[in-house]
């Protein structure tokens, strides 16, 4: 019972000192989760079918659409305006509120000159580090997992089930990244402010390196896509638009989409079924196995990446000479 008494009381100490960040990285994130569940109602509340998608996808566009025609622009417009930006945002924001979070949670006692006088009464700075840092990893894992599942909500929505946005191509946009991408901003503000010891010049580092480590993983995630999955199979009822479509002719021949197109009569009502029933569908892109699978990569090598930042915190803390 004393452990956890005083377990509670260095949290309420620990966010009780970080209650701005706290705040505003809170703010931030279910900000951020409304947006997304705004936005997935907005598309839903359009009633596009599955068949007026796959009409507008895989028909060539706006003059397949048919009777679909208003309601796929008001989608798409929505798709494009709203659900974008809040998609972007969940690649960005994650990192942001971790390195809120994370910077001043050593660096601030640096900065202050009380870092001897807390590792004092402590009794040990390791006991002194856990006990700060637990409840702030805790919120963190909290919040970005609220994140997490209303960006699930919206890929969901604005993806028609697949059959508009690629999943390899927003995989780290939306479900269990988002978490690992703020533990990654958690990490990367811990070291640069015990590293530091200065918040701002650590926050800016930390974004430094956070942008540094984003572009690179989604470089190495285009670059790991297997030759294999350059070209996949689909069905008609799952025409996925990664890069673009191609269409192969009885003996073999493969036809772009425009030239698919262009051989399908003028009088013909159904574009769609039509392709479908006179070449078979393939499209350029990974499948989505191929995202699934980045998808729990990405989060392995977030988390690494996290865990050897933590426990390089703690090393630094342990030599750190206070100021």
């Amino acid at each position: 019972m004393d452990w956890l008494r005083r377990s509670f009381v260095s949290a309420r100490l620990s966010i009780r000192m970080q209650r701005f960040e706290v705040a505003a990285a809170t703010l931030l994130m279910l900000a951020l989760s409304g947006g997304a569940v705004l936005v997935t109602g907005r598309l839903s509340s359009v009633g596009v079918s599955e068949r007026c998608l796959e009409r507008w996808i895989g028909g060539g566009g706006p003059f397949s659409a048919g009777t679909c025609l208003d309601s796929m622009q008001q989608w798409a417009a929505i798709n494009e305006d709203e659900a974008g930006k809040v998609m972007a945002a969940m690649f960005v924001l994650p990192f942001v509120a971790g390195l809120l979070l994370g910077v001043p949670l050593v660096g601030r006692e640096l900065e202050a000159r009380t870092a001897a006088v807390a590792w004092a009464l402590a009794g040990s700075r390791r006991r002194w580090l856990t006990g700060r840092m637990v409840p702030i990893l805790l919120l963190t894992v909290g919040i970005a997992a609220i994140a997490a599942m209303a960006s699930s909500l919206l890929e969901g929505a604005r993806s028609g089930n697949g059959l508009w946005v690629s999943a390899f191509n927003d995989a780290s946009l939306f479900g269990p990244p988002v978490v690992a991408h703020a533990l990654a901003g958690l990490g990367l503000g811990m070291f640069a402010g015990a590293l530091l010891g200065r918040t701002l010049p650590a926050l800016i580092v930390g974004a430094v390196l956070a942008v540094l480590v984003a572009n690179a993983s989604i470089g190495v995630r285009w670059r790991s896509v297997p030759d294999s999955n350059v070209i996949q199979e689909t069905p008609s009822a799952q025409l996925d638009p990664a890069y673009d479509f191609r269409w192969v002719t009885a003996d073999g021949q493969m036809l772009s989409r425009d030239e698919a197109l262009a051989t399908v009569p003028p009088t013909t009502v159904d574009i769609v079924g039509w392709l479908n029933e006179h070449y078979r569908p393939l499209y350029l892109g990974p499948s989505e196995t191929t995202a699934v699978q980045w998808q729990q990569s990405e989060v392995a090598a977030y988390l690494l990446g996290s865990g050897v930042l933590l426990l390089a915190t703690f090393a630094l803390v342990d030599r750190r000479r206070p100021t």
